[in-house]
């Protein structure tokens, strides 16, 4: 064998460790793990015109970059954060846990844990990659043959909406403002649904009180990761329609929930991250028909949880990761481990 010469070698030593360091393309290194391993339930729901639609589970998607990101529920990925990051978290659970994913073909390898574990940790940068969007890719019911209004969320926001018409393409965008988007639930419906995908540093007070001109139109919002205060939910509760709020990782705390008592139609409340704690609970009581709460990364107590429920027999009160079933309904969580 040649002996390596003594430069060569030096050469060698020196670009190992930068080698070592290359930053993690996404792309390259981990869209193909997940394209391998997750996009069989993760990926472009598929619409059969003989069968029900086949869905992301747990309404979860990763086959796209706007769908990792906009995801409401629990944090799906927290840039540098991998233990606040769903994703990471569940495909680096023990052997033998229930909630290891992928369920089938067993667990992702070492190397590829570490591997998305370091991505997210060098900042969850997705490079140029994008990935399927909203509405691409994805095969739609035919006008003939609209898909029939059978889930517990479609027929609530019917109810809602009956006997509203659209709003003007201008009020819309008058209050998007720019940076927020406002779609119909369904369509013809004169409901709407508003996210902020890409632009939550942008989110402020000022940005709600902007929405807040559609008055009761908003039945679903998301403001997640944004700049939004305890301020902000007094316009919120004056939302008359609002089913559905997401608030994680915001400043929110206990004198937000406290204004929040006139959103009497709220279902869903995500709490993911706030400055919530024992004090703020008993304000849910003021929340009729509240059916569904996120405490987990709060610095709520099991005993105050242990008290709310006492009084809320029927709330889902989720307080450790979870993935909803589907998109339409959330059944009771099943309890794993006690939130850190």
């Amino acid at each position: 064998m040649r002996p390596v010469h003594p430069f060569a070698a030096f050469l060698l030593l020196v670009a190992a460790p930068l080698v070592a360091q290359e930053k993690v393309d996404f792309a390259r290194d981990v869209q193909p793990i997940l394209s391998r391993s997750c996009y069989e339930c993760h990926g472009n729901p598929a619409t059969d015109l003989k069968g029900p639609s086949k869905r992301p589970k747990g309404n979860l998607r990763l086959d796209g970059k706007s769908y990792m990101l906009e995801r409401h529920g629990e944090a799906v990925l927290t840039a540098g954060k991998p233990a606040s990051s769903l994703l990471y978290e569940l495909i680096a659970l023990p052997k033998g846990d229930p909630d290891l994913m992928p369920p089938e073909g067993g667990p992702l390898k070492a190397d590829e844990q570490a591997l998305i574990r370091r991505w997210i940790e060098e900042g969850a940068d997705f490079g140029a990659w994008e990935g399927n969007k909203p509405g691409a890719g994805q095969s739609p019911v035919p006008a003939a043959a609209p898909a029939p209004v059978t889930s517990s969320r479609s027929r609530l926001y019917e109810e809602l909406g009956r006997g509203l018409e659209p709003l003007p393409a201008d009020r819309l965008a008058a209050a998007a403002g720019g940076i927020a988007l406002i779609e119909a639930v369904a369509q013809g419906s004169g409901l709407y649904r508003v996210a902020f995908s890409a632009h939550e540093a942008e989110v402020d007070d000022a940005a709600v009180k902007r929405l807040a001109t559609l008055g009761d139109r908003i039945v679903e919002l998301r403001l997640g990761r944004s700049r939004v205060t305890d301020k902000a939910l007094a316009l919120i509760a004056g939302m008359e329609r609002l089913a559905r709020l997401d608030l994680r990782e915001t400043a929110v705390g206990d004198a937000g929930l406290a204004k929040l008592a006139g959103a009497k139609e709220l279902r869903y409340l995500n709490l993911f991250g706030t400055k919530v704690s024992d004090a703020g609970l008993p304000l849910l009581v003021e929340l009729p028909r509240l059916e569904s709460v996120y405490l987990w990364r709060t610095a709520v107590s099991e005993d105050a949880v242990a008290v709310l429920r006492k009084r809320l027999p029927k709330l889902s009160v989720v307080t450790a990761p979870r993935l909803p079933a589907n998109d339409e309904e959330e059944p009771a969580p099943r309890r794993r481990r006690q939130a850190n």
